[in-house]
């Protein structure tokens, strides 16, 4: 069986949010910390940088089975598409976000680039996954 990186995604998408603001912080807390000689302000900066790395996704890809969330190296989360209920648009005043039912463990809040493009593909996919698979939606 070929694994997720030999593949090519049917779609891509980068994540639209940003982890600048929280890595700037994350360095001046680090940087004053130095200055000051205050070790616990270098590992809050460091908390944060680490936080940013692993918890801000890079790009989205959709595959025939599955959605890929890519956050900081090395940490991947994959979405069955059979475990995905329903995907939503969620518009809001500071960017759109896409909600993502699954049937095992809650929501799932994602942001793409373009996120109705993104919603419109994933949707397509996850039902044709569902359908050839015999899910009930």
């Amino acid at each position: 069986m070929e694994s997720i990186q030999t593949r090519e995604p049917h779609w891509f998408e980068r994540h639209a949010g940003s982890a600048n603001l929280r890595l700037i912080v994350a360095f001046l807390s680090m940087i004053l910390g130095v200055v000051l000689q205050h070790y616990i302000l270098i590992l809050i900066g460091l908390g944060f940088a680490l936080l940013a790395w692993f918890t801000t996704p890079k790009y989205y890809s959709i595959y025939e089975d599955r959605m890929v969330i890519f956050y900081g190296k090395p940490r991947t989360r994959h979405v069955l598409f059979s475990h995905i209920e329903w995907v939503d648009a969620l518009p809001l005043p500071f960017g759109n976000r896409l909600i993502i039912r699954l049937r095992t463990s809650g929501r799932l809040m994602i942001q793409p680039t373009n996120s109705e493009e993104f919603r419109r593909r994933l949707q397509s996919a996850v039902e044709t996954h569902q359908a050839s698979h015999g899910f009930q939606t």
